[in-house]
């Protein structure tokens, strides 16, 4: 069987399970996300959900999602406690599917309660069979931990899943930003957040923008703007990449795109971030930060939104009075507005209403306060 046909009857043809990585405490968020495309999760765990289709739902997926961080095509599942249980199930696995004749790859694995715990030496074991399965079909496959081509080995109660890298780059990189501040937040945290807690329908305020990310998510948010739509995926350098679906779905979504924003209005009291929102924000009409300081401005409705990243304390320092500023200048001024303010576990606000969702950004704890003043 030559291999259009057998890309055919075993790729596309059939449904495979992709399994969603998300930032841990966001689960909730995406499973709301992946069920408003008309999906449902087939596994949910912490740190991920899955979803079974047919390839065009991994391409929707990949351009649509704004909250997960990768996403992995499942090769394979099976139980095994010894190297030869992994050679058994590799000859059901055929690489030359996915990966052109000559392709540099990377093999990340993990091992939790299992017998297989010695991880260098699975490692090596699969890029031995790997490479070894190439040569004999003429494929000149390379082993190159720097290759965005990845193979996740996952090994967990003896039990082993083996998956691709479908996305390559992180989901969060949007391509959109061409720089960023001192101490930004992942675009698919401030994504999140802003699909759980933001009605679109409302002027959003982003007074200490740094390099605009809430701003750039709001704006994409509100004009239902695919987060996908100006970058690359790895499952387009796969052998089974059905181009025309791919390209029929991006279409669709990014004929009509409205690049007008109204009502999000970012400011920070740094020059130099100031100057970096507006790059970044170069894509959009209708929107531009200004320089100025929070303290002294003077809300021009008399109701909104309000998102405030507050620095942690590490990259950017700050005296412990700014939080009691930040909260009575909200608590005076800024009465029937909703905010959202993320803050590091280390400080907390007296009279805002305090959120028990609990996620990390940069690897700090943070405590989200949620509420309508």
């Amino acid at each position: 069987m030559n291999i259009e046909r057998k890309i055919k009857q075993k790729i596309w043809s059939k449904e495979h399970n992709y399994f969603l990585i998300v930032q841990p405490g966001l689960e909730s968020i995406l499973k709301n996300e992946i069920i408003s495309f008309g999906y449902n999760t087939t596994k949910e765990t912490n740190g991920g959900l899955e979803v079974k289709g047919k390839l065009d739902v991994l391409y929707d997926l990949s351009l649509k999602t704004r909250v997960a961080t990768k996403i992995l095509f499942r090769l394979a599942t099976f139980k095994a406690t010894h190297l030869s249980e992994i050679k058994k199930a590799l000859t059901r696995l055929d690489f030359c599917l996915f990966w052109p004749k000559d392709t540099n790859f990377d093999i990340i694995v993990s091992s939790k309660s299992s017998k297989l715990y010695h991880t260098d030496m699975v490692k090596e074991f699969l890029a031995k069979e790997i490479l070894s399965f190439g040569k004999k079909n003429d494929f000149n496959y390379i082993l190159d931990k720097k290759s965005q081509e990845k193979l996740y080995v996952r090994i967990e109660d003896n039990e082993i899943t083996i998956s691709l890298d479908a996305s390559g780059d992180f989901l969060y990189k949007r391509n959109i930003k061409k720089k960023t501040s001192k101490a930004p937040i992942r675009e698919n945290i401030a994504a999140a957040l802003l699909l759980k807690y933001w009605d679109k329908n409302k002027y959003l305020l982003d007074p200490m923008c740094g390099s605009a990310t809430f701003s750039i998510e709001a704006s994409m948010i509100k004009n239902d703007i695919i987060p996908g739509f100006n970058r690359e995926f790895n499952f387009m350098n796969w052998v089974n990449f059905k181009e025309k679906t791919f390209n029929f779905l991006k279409n669709k979504y990014t004929k009509n795109l409205n690049y007008n924003i109204k009502n999000i209005m970012p400011s920070d009291l740094e020059e130099a971030s100031v100057k970096v929102s507006n790059e970044n924000l170069s894509i959009f009409n209708g929107i531009k930060a200004k320089k100025e300081n929070f303290l002294n401005i003077t809300p021009s409705k008399e109701s909104g939104f309000i998102v405030m990243n507050l620095p942690y304390n590490k990259r950017i320092k700050v005296e412990v009075d700014f939080y009691k500023e930040i909260e009575h200048k909200l608590l005076k001024d800024f009465k029937n507005w909703e905010y959202l303010i993320l803050v590091s576990r280390n400080h907390k606000f007296n009279k805002l209403k305090k959120d028990n969702l609990k996620i990390k950004n940069g690897g700090i704890l943070l405590n989200i306060y949620h509420g309508i003043i």
